[in-house]
């Protein structure tokens, strides 16, 4: 979790941060994608991953503490979702998908 939330929100507040492991938890118990947080970051569609620092092969295991912290927090019940129950998102500067947007957190996005 900590690492998704490094290479998809560093540069973000806590709160984008955040924001980024409950759409990865809201996944995960969400029927239409896979149950453990390992299998939805390593999830393709149509061979397309849905978390780009995965499909971009990134070895680095590098995280930094606030990308710890907040996987902690968020793992460990801790924190409310500020995304709305949203199971996707993207940066700003893409087009905006044909789905509900729940929240705009920084730089990102969040839909249902």
């Amino acid at each position: 979790m900590a690492t998704t939330i490094y290479h998809e929100a560093r540069g973000e507040s806590r709160l984008g941060m955040r924001a980024v492991a409950h759409v990865v938890i809201n996944r995960s118990k969400n029927s239409r994608f896979p149950d453990s947080i390992c299998e939805v970051v390593k999830q393709k569609n149509k061979g397309v991953c849905q978390f780009q620092w995965v499909c971009d092969k990134i070895k680095t295991r590098f995280i930094n503490n606030d990308s710890y912290e907040v996987a902690v927090k968020v793992l460990n019940g801790e924190t409310s979702d500020p995304t709305k129950g949203a199971l996707f998102f993207h940066n700003k500067s893409v087009d905006k998908f044909e789905r509900r947007v729940t929240a705009e957190i920084g730089n990102h996005i969040f839909y249902k």
